[in-house]
């Protein structure tokens, strides 16, 4: 089962990797990748992980952003778009909800360049 469990998560990894910019991808759209079907692919996704895979995805999707605002001068409005976001808005509340800070403040507080 751990074996099959870690194939699993690997393919939920790769896929996220390649996909989270993309706006429409979803766990529709993943567990037909996965030859499963929605319900069963849910309930064994926050099996394996803990969470549903929109929260995963969001996390994944901050994560990326988070890089972005250090590494790069880009807007957060382009940032918010490059990550897969469907607004500026559902970005910034997204971005609150998992860090608990704004974009602009994360980037001024940890920035190399603000230094």
């Amino acid at each position: 089962d751990d074996a099959a469990n870690l194939g699993f998560s690997k393919k939920i990894y790769d896929f996220v990797a390649n996909n989270y910019s993309n706006k429409k991808t979803s766990s529709k759209e993943l567990s037909e990748e996965l030859f499963m079907s929605h319900g069963h692919f849910c309930r064994r996704f926050k099996n394996v992980f803990g969470m549903t895979f929109q929260n995963f995805l969001t996390n994944c999707r901050v994560e990326k952003a988070s890089i972005l605002l250090l590494e790069t001068d880009l807007p957060v409005a382009q940032i918010s778009k490059i990550c897969g976001f469907t607004s500026c808005s559902y970005f910034c509340k997204c971005f609150k909800k998992v860090l608990d800070t704004s974009p602009l403040f994360y980037r001024q507080k940890f920035s190399k360049k603000s230094k």
